[in-house]
């Protein structure tokens, strides 16, 4: 049975961004690191926190939001419980 593991904070950014590109979205590298840096800020404790952070930073035009959405939830779905 294959263990979820949680990715490193720092490449959470990174990778998301990844996704959002994958999906269509145009992020670039300086966007990616605000985004970072938001997260320092305001923390990654809450799942809105994060959702906010990227939303701000990641995404430059209103009809993105709904790739965003889409994105986000896949990336920072909660983990199925294996019982």
């Amino acid at each position: 049975m294959r263990s979820r593991t949680m990715p490193d904070a720092a490449t959470i950014p990174v990778a998301f961004a990844r996704v959002l590109r994958g999906a269509g979205l145009t992020v670039p590298t300086g966007a990616t690191e605000v985004f970072a840096r938001s997260l320092v800020a305001v923390g990654a404790a809450t799942r809105d926190g994060v959702y906010w952070a990227g939303r701000a930073t990641l995404i430059r035009r209103p009809e993105d939001v709904a790739v965003y959405d889409r994105a986000f939830s896949a990336f920072f779905a909660e983990p199925v419980p294996l019982h």
